[in-house]
């Protein structure tokens, strides 16, 4: 079992447990003071896309992408639409049918950090050389468990 700490900008000592492989745990903060985030669920949004590019007469290449490997336009897939939504003005008008994933978290931010977010590398509060990656957060009593690929 590895552990390592963390003073962060309120002097607040967090803690790093790995207690398995694959597994950290972090303490030490403010649970009263912990900010939590939600991954963007588009699916409402993408519907919505998709109804509109049916009732297209014509292609609009502002709706559909030129695809050369099947020499076709195409709507977009769940994904691309979802990195329009989240870097292009132009599409930014389908966040209002956007919802929160509640089934996940994808961030945690105690009050004086450490702000971690899923793809986060948590190995460098451990100084061993070894990468963590944030793969999955659930909160529990007092901690949070991080879920990590090496």
């Amino acid at each position: 079992m590895k552990a390592s700490s963390y003073q962060n900008r309120y002097g607040d000592t967090i803690t790093f447990v790995e207690v398995e492989k694959g597994i950290v745990e972090m303490s030490g903060y403010n649970p009263e003071w912990l900010r939590v985030g939600w991954p963007n669920d588009y699916s409402d949004a993408y519907g919505i896309y998709l109804n509109q590019c049916r009732l297209l007469e014509e292609p609009d290449y502002d709706y559909l992408i030129d695809d050369p490997n099947t020499n076709t336009c195409r709507p977009m897939t769940y994904q691309e639409f979802a990195n329009e939504v989240e870097t292009n003005d132009h599409y930014r008008h389908y966040l209002k049918h956007s919802k929160s994933d509640k089934t996940r978290i994808s961030m945690v931010d105690p009050s004086g950090g450490p702000y971690i977010v899923l793809g986060t590398d948590i190995g460098r509060y451990f100084g061993d050389g070894k990468k963590r990656i944030v793969e999955e957060i659930e909160i529990e009593q007092e901690k949070i468990k991080l879920i990590i690929s090496n």
